[in-house]
C-alpha cells in the first residue's frame, strides 16, 4: 500500500514516481519549494518580490537566531503526502524508499547547484540510541543515494551527535536549533 495515503497501488504506478511504495496520486502532489528563498535556511519568502531589492536579505529567523550552518534548502516542503512518507520511512521503518527519495533529492539538487562544486557530502547521523531504536540511520541511506546519483562522494562519521537528548518533533523550533548545536561536534 501507499506509504502516504495507505490505499492500494495496484499496477497503475507510473513509472516516474519510481516506487512501487508512493502512488502517482500521492507523488504528484507533494508540494515543492518555490522560490524566492531565505539565502541561508532556504525557506520560501511569501512575497516574490522579497529578494528585487537586496538580494542577500535573510528572513526574520535567519537575523534573529543565526543557524550554525551557511546555506540549506529543502526538496519538498513537510507537508501532506511528504510528511506521511517521511513518517513512514523513519518511524515506521520503510527503509525501501531511501532509493527513491534519495534520487528525488538528487533531481532537485542538481536542478538547484548546477554549476557548484562540492567536495564531499554527509549527513547528521542519529545518536546510537535512537539508532538502535530504529534499526538504521535513515540519513545516511539518503545521503549515500545521493552520493552515487550526483558523483559527489558520500562520508560517513564526519559528524558526531555527542548528546542523547528528546526527538525534535517534541521541541519548539528554538530548542531543536540549540539542541543540535549542542549535540554535534
Amino acid at each position: 500500500s501507499c506509504a502516504a495515503c495507505g490505499d492500494g497501488i495496484g499496477t497503475t504506478v507510473r513509472a516516474s514516481s519510481a516506487t512501487p511504495r508512493v502512488c502517482a496520486g500521492c507523488w504528484d502532489s507533494i508540494a515543492l519549494p518555490q522560490p524566492p528563498f531565505c539565502p541561508r535556511c532556504g525557506v520560501p519568502f511569501s512575497s516574490p518580490f522579497a529578494l528585487t531589492d537586496s538580494p542577500g536579505h535573510v528572513c526574520g529567523k535567519c537575523r534573529d537566531l543565526p543557524p550554525a550552518f551557511d546555506s540549506a534548502r529543502a526538496a519538498g516542503l513537510y507537508d501532506g503526502a511528504l510528511r506521511e512518507i517521511i513518517h513512514a520511512y523513519k518511524y515506521d521503518g520503510v527503509s525501501g524508499l531511501s532509493a527513491t527519495l534519495g534520487k528525488w533529492m538528487a533531481g532537485y539538487f542538481r536542478d538547484r547547484f548546477p554549476d557548484e562544486v562540492f567536495d564531499v557530502i554527509t549527513h547528521v547521523p542519529l545518536h546510537p540510541k535512537r539508532f538502535r531504536e530504529r534499526g538504521f540511520d535513515q540519513a545516511w541511506f539518503l545521503t549515500r543515494v545521493l552520493g552515487r546519483a550526483s558523483g559527489i562522494p558520500a562520508r560517513p562519521n564526519l559528524l558526531d551527535r555527542a548528546k542523547w537528548d528528546a526527538p525534535q518533533f517534541e521541541l519548539t523550533e528554538v530548542q531543536a536549533n540549540a539542541v543540535l548545536d549542542m549535540q554535534l561536534r
